[in-house]
C-alpha cells in the first residue's frame, strides 16, 4: 500500500507562454498554446514493497530466452530481499491542452528513491530515473489530479564511471 502527500499547484496560462523544465542540469523550453493548464507538484509516496519473479521469455541479442523454474526461484529469493518499507518522490509536470487532453510533449514524471529495504535494513538512496512521458491524466472536481499514466522504454540513466580517487 502506498500513501501520497499531494500538494496542489495549478497555474492557468492565458497566452503563448513557455514552461521551462530542468532535469539533470538540462533545460527544455516547451511552447504552450493559449489556454493551457500546467500542474507541477512534487509528491512523496511511502509504502511497503514486495518483490516477485515470474517465468517468461525475453529477447537476448535477437534470440528468445525462457527462464527455468530454478532461475525464477533464484530471482524470487533475490527480489524478496527488498521486501519492506520504501519511499520516493514523484516530481511531475502535467500540461493540459485547452481541450483538457494531455500535452505528452511537455508532460513528464521523474521518480527519486529516498529509501528502500535491503535485507531487512532501510537504506537511503538517491537513485533518480530519467524523465518519463505522462500519457494520460484523470482529473477530479476542481481539475485536481487524481491519477496519471506514464510510459517509457528506458527509465534508467546511463551508468556513469566511479569518480577517481
Amino acid at each position: 500500500m502506498f500513501l501520497a502527500s499531494v500538494p496542489r499547484c495549478l497555474t492557468l496560462l492565458g497566452g503563448a507562454f513557455l514552461i521551462t523544465q530542468a532535469f539533470g542540469g538540462t533545460v527544455f523550453d516547451v511552447p504552450l498554446p493559449p489556454g493551457s493548464i500546467v500542474i507541477d507538484p512534487v509528491v512523496t509516496i511511502s509504502g511497503t514493497s514486495t518483490g516477485t519473479a515470474v517465468a517468461g521469455t525475453v529477447d537476448r541479442a535477437g534470440a528468445p530466452f525462457t527462464t527455468t523454474p530454478k532461475q525464477v526461484a533464484s530471482a524470487a529469493a533475490h527480489a524478496a530481499t527488498y521486501d519492506g518499507a520504501t519511499s520516493f518522490t514523484a516530481d511531475y509536470t502535467i500540461v493540459l491542452n485547452p481541450d483538457m487532453s494531455v500535452n505528452t510533449g511537455a508532460s513528464t514524471v521523474t521518480f527519486r528513491t529516498l529509501n528502500y529495504t535491503s535485507s531487512g535494513a532501510v537504506t537511503p538512496s538517491t537513485f533518480t530515473t530519467d524523465p518519463i512521458t505522462i500519457t494520460g491524466v484523470t482529473l477530479g472536481p476542481g481539475n485536481v489530479v487524481t491519477s496519471f499514466t506514464f510510459d517509457s522504454t528506458n527509465w534508467y540513466p546511463p551508468r556513469r564511471p566511479a569518480p577517481a580517487d
